[in-house]
């Protein structure tokens, strides 16, 4: 959405950058080869779109049972493979918890609050998937769960930027950044 308000210096229609983000999402999905996940985040994200293009409030949970019961109807087979419970989970899962848990006002703030933000929604991914990864896979590690609440900030703060600069930035400086990301994995 920033990009839209830097290419329209006055801004635009909230309605505008909301259409222009769901076409961004269709094209990412369509090029990761619509995955179940992928199809579960373009119709999440499309019908959020929707509704705050038209100043409507959305219930997330509500939002999630609708849409999941119309990919049901329209490829019921999904019901059978772990992917749709767990990437239904996982949205319910944090969704749960940030109903649950409400953080302190200072966890607002972009730097400081990054990592206790990143550790809920962790916990509500690993919660959240919990009982996909149960079923189809018979065991869990509950040292998973602990590990995970520090790996999964630390790949986000250091390994995947790491690695991107080690693609795109020339030189001494990509290759510094190379290194960076194979000591983070």
């Amino acid at each position: 959405l920033h990009a839209v308000a830097l290419w329209w210096p006055r801004g635009c229609h909230h309605g505008v950058a909301w259409l222009m983000a769901f076409l961004l999402t269709w094209g990412f999905v369509a090029v990761a080869g619509s995955p179940v996940s992928g199809k579960r985040a373009l119709l999440v994200f499309g019908a959020f779109a929707i509704a705050r293009a038209l100043g409507r409030k959305v219930l997330l949970l509500r939002l999630l049972l609708v849409l999941s019961a119309g990919l049901l109807a329209v490829e019921p087979s999904l019901m059978g493979t772990p992917a749709f419970g767990m990437s239904f989970g996982v949205v319910v899962g944090i969704v749960r918890i940030h109903q649950a848990i409400e953080l302190p006002a200072w966890t607002r703030r972009p730097v400081v609050g990054f990592i206790p933000r990143s550790v809920l929604v962790t916990l509500g991914a690993t919660l959240g998937t919990l009982p996909a990864l149960s079923w189809w896979f018979q065991e869990f590690s509950w040292t998973g769960l602990f590990l995970n609440v520090v790996a999964i900030p630390w790949v986000g703060v250091l390994a995947m930027p790491a690695s991107v600069a080690a693609v795109w930035v020339p030189g001494c400086l990509g290759d510094g950044a190379l290194q960076l990301a194979l000591w983070s994995w």
